[in-house]
């Protein structure tokens, strides 16, 4: 997905429904935006 989204130049802001299975909306959201802003840094880097 992240490939995808820079092969088509996008750069705007993308909303993604994920799971909530700690029942911890806030914790599930930092832990879900940590990995996508990984995978985002990597494929930057050249390592994705």
């Amino acid at each position: 997905m992240i490939d995808a989204l820079a092969d088509i130049g996008f750069s705007h802001w993308a909303q993604l429904e994920t799971d909530c299975p700690t029942d911890s909306v806030e914790n599930d959201m930092r832990t879900n935006l940590g990995y996508i802003r990984d995978l985002a840094a990597k494929r930057n880097a050249g390592n994705g």
